[in-house]
């Protein structure tokens, strides 16, 4: 009988903010370059796009709503201590020295999954679709399934969320940038923070892009 090595957490970025696509199409369109030992060659997202942030402001998921609130002058403000009260709080004594490791794609969460790991993701996007023979952020979840008879459970809003049940052996974390709103990118590294101090250990920054993420991660950090 086969049983389960350890629990995984995996927390993408959009499932907090929402889908807010339009900085860049996804990474089967935008030549992110995914497949083994391709260079980096990622597109880089538009900082002065008005066009994309206003659908930024509207593009948010109906299971995203918890993690936005309305301040007194009705404007539509990212509700980050909500984003923690949700999602690592409950689970925070369960991360007791679980490995962290900090990525754009998600879809580099898959050399790190060991078989039959039980994998609990936060996400906007199931991560099951897809038509490319490699993993990438759109199918890394089927293919993990299919390939390492990985268990996957996906938490898709903030309504009725699947924590784990047992200690959990590494968090992978996620920024999925083609997705979110660089705006919201210093939220994305505290929430780094505040989960690598529950395990007990510092962020492995991984994947394309891991530089330029340590980088600005250790800004935020001062």
């Amino acid at each position: 009988m086969k049983t389960h090595s350890r629990t995984v957490v995996s927390i993408d970025w959009d499932y907090f903010t929402g889908d807010t696509r339009g900085y860049a199409d996804p990474c089967c369109l935008c030549q992110w370059r995914c497949a083994p030992a391709a260079p980096d060659r990622r597109h880089k997202r538009s900082r002065n796009n008005r066009a994309a942030d206003e659908r930024a402001e509207r593009g948010k998921l109906q299971g995203q709503e918890k993690f936005y609130r309305l301040t007194p002058k009705h404007a539509l403000e990212f509700n980050f201590a909500a984003c923690l009260e949700l999602t690592v709080d409950p689970m925070a004594k369960k991360l007791k020295g679980a490995q962290v490791i900090v990525a754009d794609c998600h879809g580099s969460i898959y050399r790190y999954l060991n078989a039959h790991d039980i994998v609990i993701n936060f996400d906007a996007h199931e991560d099951r679709g897809g038509t490319l023979a490699y993993p990438n952020c759109a199918n890394w979840a089927s293919k993990a399934a299919d390939n390492k008879g990985v268990h996957y459970i996906w938490n898709y809003s903030s309504w009725d969320p699947k924590f784990p049940a047992r200690r959990v052996g590494l968090v992978f974390m996620c920024l999925s940038s083609p997705y979110t709103p660089p705006k919201m990118d210093h939220h994305f590294y505290e929430m780094v923070r505040v989960v690598s101090a529950h395990a007990g250990a510092s962020p492995k920054f991984v994947g394309l892009g891991a530089r330029e993420l340590e980088k600005k991660y250790k800004e935020n950090s001062k």
